[in-house]
């Protein structure tokens, strides 16, 4: 829902998000959040948190809204609704039901680590097995089940690379790893690295320097146990991230790197000097 919000607000577009949660882009570091939030209403977009939709009509023009927020009823002209509700596993014209195939509360296929259903030689994979929802990992999800078929059956779903996940707002949001309150929650010890965006000299001259980096790492080895980076081009700059802790190399190593100029990730250099 964010990528669509900041994508018709780029447009020129008003923009109003209506959600009965307090907060939006719950799963990423808060402050980081909070800051994207911010650019987004810097875009033109409104948020009406804590608010319930109550009533929808028609208009000749297109809609007319009614909202339960907490200050009381709310009455919006628009000219169209987005009803973002989510995805659920595309499979009724499957007929499972006359398979040994089995599904879960969602409708996704049930399939153990090495993507098999309970039907004899037959896999399932990508979205409709209701896991991560990316490209990238029903691509993997392909690995894993070419590696069963033709390979050496070493790959599951239980070793799958480190892989990072992106919204594409303006800038992107971009995280791997945990956050400080999954650290918190499982009694890690971890230390906090941070930097503005606007010191990356790329961002200068791309003209957009909102954001921040957010590096959390362990203060003993100093291997990387999580990043956030809300910043131009952290799709790509992210990947490093995914790639350094895949193969347990200390922030150091990125500290030390020598990278081209001028591009975003320079700023690891300076991101990870904070050690």
């Amino acid at each position: 829902m964010a990528e669509l919000v900041s994508m018709y607000a780029q447009f020129g577009s008003h923009v109003t998000i209506i959600d009965k949660s307090s907060k939006i882009l719950g799963h990423f570091e808060p402050e980081i959040a909070e800051q994207a939030k911010n650019d987004l209403e810097e875009d033109g977009v409104s948020f009406l948190l804590e608010s319930n939709l109550t009533g929808v009509n028609d208009t000749l023009n297109g809609v007319t809204l009614t909202i339960s927020t907490p200050k009381g009823i709310k009455n919006i002209q628009a000219d169209g609704l987005l009803v973002a509700t989510g995805r659920k596993a595309n499979v009724t014209d499957l007929h499972l039901e006359r398979t040994s195939i089995k599904t879960g509360s969602h409708g996704e296929i049930l399939v153990n680590d090495i993507l098999e259903t309970d039907a004899k030689d037959v896999y399932a994979l990508g979205d409709v097995t209701g896991g991560p929802q990316f490209t990238y990992i029903s691509l993997d999800d392909w690995r894993i089940m070419a590696n069963h078929l033709y390979g050496d059956k070493t790959r599951s779903r239980l070793n799958r690379p480190v892989f990072a996940n992106t919204i594409f707002l303006n800038p992107a949001i971009s995280s791997v790893g945990k956050t400080e309150a999954q650290l918190n929650e499982a009694g890690v010890d971890y230390k906090v690295l941070k930097m503005p965006a606007a010191s990356v000299p790329k961002t200068q001259v791309i003209g957009n320097p909102r954001g921040n980096y957010k590096a959390l790492i362990d203060p003993q080895t100093h291997q990387i146990l999580g990043t956030t980076i809300y910043a131009e081009e952290s799709f790509e700059t992210i990947n490093i991230i995914s790639l350094a802790m895949q193969n347990h190399l200390s922030a150091e190593t990125l500290r030390d790197q020598i990278y081209t100029h001028p591009t975003m990730t320079e700023a690891l250099n300076d991101l990870f000097d904070q050690i």
